[in-house]
Formats: C-alpha cells, sequence, structure tokens
C-alpha cells in the first residue's frame, strides 16, 4: 500500500505536509519518508525534489523499484544523484537494499555520498550485524542464537515467534538447524542445540505458555490414527462430527 503512493505523487506530497505541519512542527518531532526507485532517473529526481520540499528531516531510498522483489539485486545507479538532492535540500538520506552489516553501510554511504544505511533483512539473520569492526564485528551464528534464546526466555516470548526467528539466524546446512522443524518448544529447542544451561529455565518458560506438552503434526497423525484408525464419522444432533483424539490447546504459527 505504501508503495503504492509513488503513482500519486500528489497525495503522498500533501501527506507528508501535513504531517509535518501537523506533527512535526507542533511537537518537534522528524518527520521521514521511504520511497523506491521509479522507472528512470529523472522520474525519481523529479519525485525526490517534490519530497524535499515538503519539509521532511530525512529520506530512505529503497534502491529497488515497486516491482522488484528482494530476492532481485539492489539497484545502486540512481542512489548518488538521490543523496545529492537530499543534501541540497538540507535532508538526510539513507540508502537500502542489500547492506550487509555495519562496515559495508559505512562504505557505501561514503562511495555514493548519502548519509547511511537502513538494514532488514541481514539484520533478522544477524542482529549483531550493528557492532562496529573494533568492537568484535558480527558474531558467529552460535553466539547470535543463545544470546537470542536468552532474551526470548527472559521476555517469555511467544514460542511460535522465537522459533520463526531462530529458522532465520541458523543456516540450513547446519545439524541444529536441520532439527529445528520438529522442535515443539524452548526445552526441546535447548537440547537441540546443546544449551543445557538454559533447559531448566525453557521449561518454566514452556508450563508458562502452554508449550509443555505439544505434539508435532506428525505425532498428532499418528495419535489420530491410532485412536480411530478407518476415519470414521457419526452424526450427531444433526451435526456432522469426526472422531478426532484432543490435542493440547493453542497454535504454533512455526511450524
Amino acid at each position: 500500500m505504501g508503495a503504492a503512493l509513488l503513482s500519486t505523487p500528489d497525495l503522498l506530497c500533501n501527506i507528508l505536509s501535513s504531517l509535518v505541519r501537523e506533527v512535526g512542527e507542533k511537537y518537534e518531532i522528524g518527520i521521514s519518508v521511504k520511497i523506491r526507485l521509479l522507472k528512470t532517473e529523472e522520474e525519481t529526481k523529479t519525485l525526490v525534489e517534490r519530497l524535499c520540499k515538503t519539509g521532511i528531516t530525512g529520506l530512505t531510498i529503497h534502491c529497488r523499484t515497486r516491482e522488484m522483489r528482494k530476492a532481485e539485486r539492489a539497484i545502486r545507479e540512481q542512489l548518488k544523484m538521490v543523496g545529492d538532492v537530499c543534501r541540497e535540500a538540507g535532508v538526510a538520506c539513507l540508502m537500502n537494499g542489500d547492506v550487509d552489516d555495519r562496515a559495508h553501510a559505512e562504505k557505501l554511504a561514503s562511495d555514493y555520498g548519502v548519509d547511511g544505511g537502513m538494514i532488514a533483512t541481514a539484520a533478522e539473520k544477524n542482529p549483531s550485524i550493528f557492532r562496529p569492526v573494533s568492537e568484535g564485528g558480527p558474531a558467529g551464528w552460535k553466539e547470535v542464537v543463545r544470546e537470542y534464546m536468552i532474551a526470548a526466555l527472559d521476555v517469555e516470548n511467544r514460542w511460535g515467534n522465537t522459533k520463526f526467528l531462530l529458522a532465520q539466524m541458523m543456516p540450513g546446512k547446519e545439524q541444529g538447524s536441520r532439527g529445528l522443524g520438529q522442535a515443539r518448544n524452548y526445552e526441546h529447542v535447548c537440547q537441540i542445540l546443546d544449551l543445557d544451561d538454559l533447559v531448566e529455565k525453557a521449561k518454566g518458560v514452556d508450563a508458562l505458555l502452554g508449550t509443555t506438552e505439544r505434539l508435532t503434526k506428525a505425532e498428532q497423525k499418528a495419535q489420530a490414527k491410532a485412536t480411530n484408525p478407518q476415519g470414521q464419522k457419526s452424526k450427531q444432533k444433526g451435526k456432522l462430527m469426526v472422531n478426532l483424539p484432543r490435542v493440547a490447546d493453542g497454535v504454533d504459527a512455526g511450524t
């Protein structure tokens, strides 16, 4: 929906002008905008010039067109132009798209004359990418996963969300990654990753979240087959009923 505003620049500029007037100036808050590239450099330049006149303090340019997916490499040919336009207008300019870590962002900023970088996908895989080289740089995936597990247990994070993010952080070819898909709760994943010192805390969080006795899909199917091997159906009070075993309450978004 946000990218759709690129097709209605008048509306986009009106929205930003209103935000600057009613929020930015009133409460002394900087208003920024993030856009994608248009089809031609001239079209992008015209839009950026208009946006900078709305009173915004920052502009982030995602170096892909609206039609491009994240698997397609970012386009940087227009980046210097966008940075120049923003600088002339006194607007901070950040670039987004295929920025790997802090050092990479700093190099791109220097090469293309922009003020910094925005990182999304790479940060999901490894949140430590923002750590400067002087402090050790990005950490290995095992250290990152351990720190994330400690944080997730401390805040009693929803198990499905934790499992999803662990899948982003762990290399697919690692032994632990292959077992992650079968992990049913915090205790199980601590055993898979050899995080023995976190097991007791994991048990407590599982009990609190109700994930202690969660069955895998394979186990649910096996239990259903054992209870009702022929999948017999019966009618009760005019409704079609299927005899299935009761399983633990809750939905696991990670499976």
